[in-house]
């Protein structure tokens, strides 16, 4: 782990590692149902998104559609606790104009 990445997104990183956690724990608890995490490699270009950064982190951000394309492929998948990071390279951002926001 490097440390740096800590130092701005520590509040971001808990929280992922807490929800990890508990699909964990939830895979263990309900072993008859698959458990899966997915989890975008960019932005979603969201409403909340939207309103609380720069107008540039939400163009350069992807359509929420990707997030149900993503999980019908999950659902594809064998395996009892997957994690998964969306890589689709077909899709775009939510201006033609603009990269791909990390």
């Amino acid at each position: 782990m490097d440390p740096q990445w800590f130092k701005d997104n520590l509040v971001f990183s808990l929280s992922k590692y807490g929800m990890s956690m508990c699909k964990l724990g939830t895979s263990v608890e309900f072993q008859a149902i698959c458990v899966n995490s997915l989890w975008p490699k960019t932005n979603i270009a969201t409403p909340r998104l939207k309103e609380h950064l720069e107008p540039q982190v939400y163009v350069g951000s992807r359509y929420p559609t990707i997030m149900t394309d993503a999980a019908y492929q999950i659902s594809l998948q064998s395996g009892h606790a997957n994690f998964s990071l969306m890589r689709p390279s077909s899709e775009k951002p939510a201006s033609p104009t603009s990269p791909l926001t990390p």
